[in-house]
């Protein structure tokens, strides 16, 4: 068994519409995923006597808490794997900010102990694992952007890139997600317009600068803690020539898109030197 290394990159929600509360206390969604490449953790899996997991940083949670070790965990048992390897999670997408790091990383793991065991699953199965770790886990399993609806398992993988510049800003608080969904106090009926994401994306494809004329997302009018720095946040990107500016999933990283060349360091600047300021 060779080593391997693996990228688990991040991702923004391009639009993201909160539907209605189902009866399973989740949430429907009418989402855009888009992945972000250049910025991603790493997975090696490695061989080793027993198992062993480790991480560069300290997520203030025990390993068999960490969704990573999760799906390890889940592989080894579903396919009577020997746990002779060694997981090493090397994070740099910020943790607890909307976008994607611990699901990126589980669907990681599956993929990578895929290789490492010479498992030949099909896309569907492993859609099936990914979905019993988490709802965004099983967009990682593909490459693509997607549009995601239901609680994420429900996914239509579609050819879109952002051919521009992303800047994502990272600020020093974070947003619980269970709590910005009780905010949000849908209920099991729902009149929201559902957005046409197929109409959308040729629109914006010709002319970008009508993403924010048919693009939301849900969370940022919330009025929890936070919410208001974000709408600065946001606010801020715009002023420094985004033609397209968001919060990715309940928060609490923001992103700008834009046209031209950023000059990274006159952008930080603009914010708090606690912030972290990433062009992707």
């Amino acid at each position: 068994m060779n080593d391997i290394k693996i990228k688990a990159p991040a991702k923004i929600n391009l639009s993201l519409q909160v539907l209605n509360k189902r009866q399973d206390g989740f949430h429907n969604i009418n989402s855009i995923f888009v992945p972000i490449y250049n910025l991603y953790d790493e997975i090696e899996i490695s061989k080793s006597s027993s198992l062993e997991f480790n991480c560069n940083v300290d997520l203030g949670i025990s390993n068999e808490k960490n969704i990573a070790y999760k799906a390890a965990k889940m592989m080894i048992e579903k396919y009577k794997l020997s746990p002779n390897f060694k997981l090493n999670l090397i994070k740099q997408i910020p943790s607890g900010g909307g976008l994607g790091g611990g699901s990126s990383d589980a669907a990681s793991v599956i993929k990578g102990l895929c290789k490492y065991y010479n498992l030949d699953l099909d896309f569907p199965e492993l859609l099936s694992i990914a979905e019993q770790l988490g709802s965004d886990v099983p967009f990682f399993i593909g490459d693509s952007a997607a549009i995601v609806q239901g609680r994420g398992e429900i996914l239509e993988f579609i050819d879109f890139e952002i051919p521009y510049e992303i800047v994502i800003i990272a600020p020093n608080f974070g947003i619980s997600t269970a709590k910005a969904y009780q905010k949000l106090n849908k209920q099991e009926s729902n009149d929201t317009l559902i957005i046409d994401y197929h109409s959308a994306i040729p629109k914006i494809l010709t002319d970008p600068k009508q993403m924010k004329n048919y693009f939301v997302n849900d969370f940022v009018h919330n009025d929890m803690e936070h919410y208001k720095e974000i709408n600065k946040i946001i606010n801020i990107l715009y002023e420094n020539g985004a033609i397209y500016s968001n919060m990715s999933g309940s928060g609490s990283c923001c992103y700008g898109i834009y046209l031209e060349a950023v000059n990274i360091n006159s952008l930080e600047n603009s914010f708090p030197s606690e912030y972290k300021c990433m062009k992707v």
